[in-house]
């Protein structure tokens, strides 16, 4: 703790003029380093000196604070303006000490006349020019300055804006008589919404855009009414000002439920990714498939819905034979939990018996559909990579799917991975047969997949 924040005014003099020295003998030696340490140092130094009294002599550590950061401020602005505007207000307090009040008044006026940088700079420090005004009892022209910031030609950024809403609004409560006449002198009341915001209308938005997840912002309207009252979105407007990516976004949501759309149909493109996300998490869990399954029991009205399965697929890109094997996975059990139940979903992912019996009841439906994501699954979660596009291929001939690779290639790669046995081969014949009698109008693409089959193993090459 500093010695002034504990009213040893007298005895935390002597640290901050050492500071100063220390800080500037490092900053002759590295001023790209050290500039911004010793124009801290000197700030400090005339507020100690200001504390016991020493006005006058506050003045020139003030001043030369002011031109180090006028300096860094003009070469970097958006990083060091902010010090500017703090160096500028200090200086401007010391000189109203000793009652030069226009004479900080003309140090505002000539920065902002002669700033080199962009315009928005030039706004925020007329924003603590307006400031300066009001803090030294100046509150007509103070008030004035602040308005002339709102007019349509005037260059200030979204920040700056905030903050002219934030003290007008609090000139408002203060001066209430001085601020009517401005009011009315510059615009029309009735347009300045911004005007209706109460801190307690800022402290709710703000904890509504900070929300942790979309499932506990969609809680907090549930618990919140009056967010979808008009100050609400008055103050979503204000914090959009500061370029907060999320203000936007909730005001967006708030259209819609102010509209009068559903809480739940609003939040759910939102909620349900998260949803999705915490269920696959769970399958990554040590007790195998139990957690997800559990999760996914608990989550099935969210979950089993088609457009669950178009949230998967936004995690991955491409067709399911391409997007990340998990998210395949995940796919291939909503689609088999909607098609058969949660239980016997999640045994297909422990049973290669009950895989295997489930493919023969989907080839004997001649259910496509189905064949596919068994045949992800297969692909996945055991590794039968030929077995797997053997089937692809198959639900892609029966619905005449012409895309990708020949069943040729597609099976000469797959058997890089894993060369089929006999049994493999054997097993394929009879079910692309099987389809062929069901299906004989797409004979000739099962003939094609047959032929691949039945093509030998390729021999490798001799040394």
């Amino acid at each position: 703790m500093q010695l002034a924040d504990v009213g040893r005014l007298q005895e935390a003099l002597a640290p901050a003029q050492e500071a100063v020295q220390l800080r500037r003998t490092l900053a002759q030696a590295n001023p790209d380093a050290y500039l911004p340490n010793l124009a801290g140092a000197l700030n400090n130094l005339a507020n100690r000196l200001s504390d016991v009294g020493q006005h006058q002599e506050a003045l020139a550590p003030a001043q030369e604070a002011v031109q180090l950061r006028r300096t860094l401020a003009q070469a970097n602005p958006d990083a060091n303006l902010s010090d500017l505007t703090g160096a500028l207000n200090n200086l401007a307090n010391r000189l109203f000490e000793v009652d030069r009040h226009q004479e900080a008044l003309q140090i505002y006026g000539e920065l902002i006349a002669s700033w080199p940088g962009p315009s928005w700079a030039t706004a925020e420090i007329a924003f603590h020019r307006a400031l300066f005004l009001l803090r030294a009892g100046d509150t007509d022209r103070g008030i004035g300055a602040l308005f002339g910031l709102l007019t349509s030609d005037t260059s200030a950024n979204g920040r700056t804006t905030f903050q002219v809403h934030r003290s007008l609004r609090e000139v408002a409560k203060s001066e209430p008589a001085a601020f009517r006449l401005h009011l009315n002198a510059h615009t029309d009341p009735a347009t300045l919404t911004w005007l209706r915001v109460t801190d307690t209308d800022l402290q709710l938005t703000a904890e509504w855009i900070n929300t942790k997840n979309w499932a506990e912002s969609r809680d907090f309207v549930a618990s919140h009414p009056d967010l979808l009252n008009t100050p609400a979105r008055c103050a979503l407007q204000e914090w959009a000002l500061l370029n907060i990516g999320p203000a936007e976004l909730h005001l967006a949501l708030l259209d819609q439920l102010q509209a009068g759309v559903a809480l739940e149909t609003v939040y759910r493109p939102l909620v349900l990714p998260e949803i999705v996300t915490t269920w696959i998490a769970a399958g990554a869990q040590d007790d195998g498939w139990a957690a997800s399954a559990a999760y996914l029991a608990d989550h099935a009205t969210a979950l089993l819905a088609p457009d669950a399965d178009a949230a998967l697929a936004d995690l991955g890109s491409g067709s399911p034979e391409n997007v990340h094997p998990l998210i395949t996975l995940h796919r291939a059990v909503l689609a088999m939990s909607a098609a058969d139940g949660i239980e016997p979903a999640y045994a297909l992912l422990t049973d290669r018996h009950l895989l295997n019996a489930r493919i023969q009841r989907a080839l004997e439906a001649a259910d496509t559909s189905t064949l596919n994501w068994l045949a992800l699954i297969e692909k996945v979660m055991y590794g039968a990579v030929w077995s797997a596009t053997v089937h692809l291929l198959a639900a892609h001939a029966v619905d005449d799917d012409a895309t990708g690779p020949s069943p040729a290639e597609a099976l000469r790669a797959a058997a890089q991975d894993t060369e089929p046995d006999m049994d493999d081969r054997n097993r394929a014949i009879a079910e692309i047969a099987n389809l062929m009698s069901v299906h004989p109008t797409r004979a000739a693409a099962l003939g094609e997949l047959l032929q691949a089959v039945l093509a030998p193993p390729a021999q490798a090459p001799e040394r």
